[in-house]
């Protein structure tokens, strides 16, 4: 078992996965257990780019496990590091909203194994780091240079733009609402200011949200929108800002459907909703929608904040 741990693991350090990268978000609000201090990681990520930066490979060698750092080739490790060091040269570090955690979910026969991850985004590529809950969040489990594969031109997602929004709430298969506050006063567990409510077409149903929706997505049927792009960045909110987000899944669709209704600060416009058609969490079309062309959703998102949901808050939003 630990031959095949380490043989993973190596997998990880030098290839990328076939998974996509970009589905993380979902598998993160299923398996919030999984996930590792995202501090934590960054602490251990944002000294190893040091390392790097500074070309000290053994100190970078000794991020790793041993049982990890004593399979990996070190020609192949130095050359890994020049590549990056060449990147970092030419690009910069990435910014703060460029630095990404994930959790990727790799199926292994019967079993599954839980991969965290920091992403970096520079313009041409990703720097991967992956770690495991076995060796804890001060030890790098791999580290991998990739081809950003939505860098180039023409990047498209799979499905066409809508023109016309039309959804039947009774064909929802899945959804996820979560609301922040800009000044925290809602408390549930241990968590302050924030909420998320999730699940499937039952929990929908019993907690009264459909009927919130109902109205909801009658309205978004009239499909008026001030415009319409394809995005591929996950969505910047800007700091210091309370909004109620809600993502919908469908069994009849093949992408989902998410709204973005700002509140209060942050970077997105006051006066605007924001309704993606999600392949991935950063692939698929955007709408821009004005307040004042949908009252009825602006209403019922913002009673939902109002709504007794405690008995369905999730402990880890």
């Amino acid at each position: 078992m630990k031959k095949q741990l380490i043989n993973i693991i190596c997998a990880l350090l030098l290839t990328f996965i076939s998974s996509s990268l970009y589905s993380q978000s979902i598998i993160a609000e299923k398996y919030s257990d999984k996930i590792l201090k995202e501090t934590e990681l960054r602490a251990t990520t944002d000294k190893a780019i040091e390392f790097i930066k500074t070309n000290h490979v053994d100190s970078l060698i000794g991020s790793f496990p041993k049982s990890i750092s004593n399979s990996i080739p070190e020609n192949q490790l130095t050359e890994l590091i020049r590549k990056i060091n060449t990147l970092i040269k030419e690009e910069g570090i990435p910014k703060e909203s460029n630095i990404q955690p994930a959790l990727r979910a790799v199926p292994r026969g019967k079993d599954t194994l839980f991969v965290n991850q920091i992403y970096y985004k520079f313009k041409s590529k990703i720097l991967m780091f992956s770690f495991l809950k076995e060796f804890g969040s001060s030890q790098i489990a791999g580290m991998n240079l990739m081809d950003d594969p939505f860098s180039g031109n023409g990047v498209k997602p799979n499905f066409e733009a809508s023109d016309k929004f039309e959804f039947d709430l009774n064909n929802l298969s899945h959804f996820r609402v979560y609301y922040k506050e800009i000044k925290p006063i809602t408390k549930f567990d241990k968590n302050i200011g924030v909420f998320a409510v999730e699940g499937n077409s039952e929990v929908f149903k019993d907690s009264g949200l459909k009927e919130r929706f109902k109205p909801i997505i009658k309205e978004l049927s009239k499909s008026k929108f001030e415009n319409k792009e394809i995005f591929n960045q996950l969505l910047y909110r800007g700091d210091e800002v309370e909004f109620i987000q809600a993502e919908l899944g469908f069994s009849d669709k093949e992408f989902g459907l998410f709204f973005y209704m700002p509140i209060k600060g942050g970077k997105i416009s006051i006066d605007n909703i924001i309704l993606r058609q999600k392949q991935y969490s950063n692939l698929g079309y955007q709408y821009t929608l004005l307040k004042k062309d949908y009252p009825i959703m602006v209403k019922y998102l913002t009673e939902i904040i109002k709504m007794d949901l405690e008995k369905y808050y999730l402990s880890n939003p």
